[in-house]
């Protein structure tokens, strides 16, 4: 019986090493042949904000292999890829969109498939200051500037492509010639002083896009307009820290167009028409500087912040003695019962509510303002002049100088 005993043990031992090793030896492993290997996009040279596309190619034992989920992530650079799972077609294939981010030097992303990787790298170089730049498909363009000065002309553009849908909710009216009108203010700025403002351009019509809205609203879902949103504001990032590291702050002003019924330019600071409705004793609280999008401007400038926003030297008045009518001013304080707009995530996103040094102002612009080119050129000329005035009062740096400090 003993024996017998002895036996059975020796075979269920035998039964369980053999279970446990064929448990061990995993048959199915994933990564059991498979190679990775990139196709595309690697070792480029591209200017910062700019993209790029990255391909790799999926086998097994040599075939292609589909439908296999890859992994793309940006590792380096502060960059971003449009896809971040795509599963390879039938070649075996797959690819994404690489935006790279705000660093100069090399940048790099990467790409797995069942634990194997490979890394893509990317030198990004710096912006050159007059050049344009086109993102995909010239959704987006960029211009970099000299000035301590950006403009953003975020819905004028007129491309409607079959690619991305149309939004299904939120505003989609188009701010008709304030892209041209941003434009004119840049070459007057130039004349003044000799150099130039940024500029950023979507070229995109707002029924594709808005990217005065958070991404959600702003594209909807759509991966290409989530890309151009990320590249509009990817180089305003740029231009931002770039003004900051020379001049110490600056400011964003965002052109607009409204269609209300008094002919004005309603200047938006990210504060409402029910703050502005408040007395000067009621504004000057910290509450309201806090909230601002010249937060900056109004906590180390010597006047209140009520006269920061409507006083004598605020931009509205500024502006009026260049005879343009705007309010919040002096002479118009208060929007009152009428219509005002106010807000917006680029005055959010790029101005000083949430700390730093960069301040940023939207300018909604009347119909009649905007409405043909003699009218957008004798504007142009006057707000030009209103900014040089407003930059040497509240953020002490004479653009008005530089013109003359140049060499020959």
């Amino acid at each position: 019986m003993a024996s017998q005993r002895s036996v059975f043990l020796t075979a269920l031992a035998s039964l369980l090493v053999f279970v446990l090793a064929a448990c061990n030896s995993n048959p199915g492993d994933p990564k059991e042949g498979i190679t990775l290997s990139k196709v595309a996009g690697d070792k480029v040279t591209a200017a910062v904000g700019t993209g790029t596309v990255l391909t790799v190619r999926v086998e097994r034992d040599g075939a292609p292999e589909a439908a296999v989920p890859v992994l793309f992530e940006a590792v380096s650079g502060g960059g971003k890829v449009s896809h971040e799972e795509v599963r390879t077609d039938e070649n075996g294939v797959a690819s994404t969109l690489w935006l790279l981010g705000t660093e100069t030097g090399e940048q790099v992303a990467r790409a797995t498939v069942a634990g194997v990787t490979v890394d893509f790298t990317a030198q990004a170089t710096a912006l050159q200051v007059g050049s344009t730049y086109f993102g995909r498909n010239d959704y987006v363009e960029f211009i970099p500037g000299e000035l301590p000065v950006i403009l953003s002309s975020p819905h004028d553009g007129p491309l409607t492509p079959s690619e991305i849908p149309d939004r299904t909710w939120g505003t989609v009216a188009r701010d008709l010639n304030t892209m041209d009108l941003t434009r004119r203010i840049s070459n007057a700025l130039h004349t003044l002083t000799g150099k130039r403002p940024s500029v950023a351009i979507m070229h995109l019509r707002r029924t594709k896009i808005d990217p005065n809205r958070d991404i959600v609203e702003a594209a909807q879902g759509n991966v290409y307009s989530e890309w151009a949103w990320h590249q509009y504001h990817t180089w305003i990032d740029i231009a931002r820290e770039s003004i900051v590291q020379e001049y110490g702050t600056g400011i964003l002003f965002d052109i607009h167009g409204q269609g209300h019924e008094i002919k004005r330019i309603e200047l938006g600071y990210q504060l409402n028409a029910s703050d502005l409705n408040r007395t000067d004793a009621q504004l000057d609280g910290a509450n309201y500087i806090n909230k601002s999008s010249i937060r900056h401007i109004g906590a180390n400038s010597k006047l209140s912040f009520s006269q920061v926003i409507r006083g004598d030297d605020s931009l509205g008045e500024i502006m009026a003695r260049n005879g343009i009518r705007a309010i919040p001013s002096k002479s118009e304080p208060m929007p009152l019962g009428d219509p005002f707009l106010c807000c917006g995530y680029t005055l959010v996103r790029h101005g000083s509510r949430d700390g730093g040094t960069f301040n940023a102002i939207m300018l909604e612009h009347d119909t009649e303002t905007r409405s043909n080119g003699n009218t957008r050129a004798v504007y142009a000329n006057a707000l030009a002049k209103t900014i040089v005035e407003y930059v040497a009062k509240h953020l002490g740096i004479e653009m008005a100088e530089l013109q003359a400090a140049q060499v020959p």
